[in-house]
């Protein structure tokens, strides 16, 4: 007997500072209202999470976040009138896996090559490198709040657009166009 409540201690202790408490996941049994009693709904996770389907939030909320994107795009010019040419691109999609949703932010563009010939380029409404510099902004750069995989938005397609001044040579400009994902709760 003396192990079962040593046992039952040690888990309680466990459970109390493995799962945070916040002012909405807290009660007070309060004597003085003609209160003895509470109760604790129990969720737990066995084996390996799976943000696909609803359950538990996992001690870290971005767990939730499984989505697939493109590894690399391309855009190119058409258009040629004057020395310049229109971006596009293809439709790319970015989709969302996870039964939460989640924010799509863009971040300022890396790793840069050859931008110098780009007037104007963005992805959907977004401003990416304007007059061959790169765009940085700290606010205004999300793409998109994708619903979770069981809504009717959980994926948005994208595109490039914008212009860039033409040479007699070919240019092949590349860069790394960060994505920073994040859970809407």
């Amino acid at each position: 007997m003396k192990k079962l409540a040593l046992g039952m201690t040690a888990l309680a202790l466990l459970a109390g500072t493995a799962l945070p408490a916040s002012a909405s996941n807290i009660q007070t049994v309060d004597g003085r209202n003609q209160e003895t009693a509470g109760n604790v709904t129990v969720r737990g996770i066995v084996g390996d999470f799976d943000n696909t389907v609803d359950g538990p939030s996992p001690e870290d909320i971005n767990e939730w976040i499984n989505v697939t994107l493109p590894v690399t795009a391309l855009f190119r010019t058409v258009n040629h009138t004057d020395g310049v040419g229109q971006i596009a691109s293809v439709n790319y999609t970015l989709t969302n896996n996870s039964f939460m949703g989640v924010s799509v932010e863009v971040g300022a563009v890396t790793a840069t090559e050859n931008i110098g010939s780009l007037n104007l380029l963005r992805v959907n409404e977004i401003n990416l490198i304007e007059n061959g510099q790169i765009v940085t902004s700290e606010t205004g750069r999300t793409l998109a709040e994708l619903t979770g995989n069981t809504g009717a938005n959980d994926r948005i397609q994208f595109s490039f657009n914008g212009n860039a001044a033409l040479s007699e040579d070919e240019v092949n400009p590349s860069f790394v166009m960060p994505l920073t994902f994040s859970v809407v709760e």
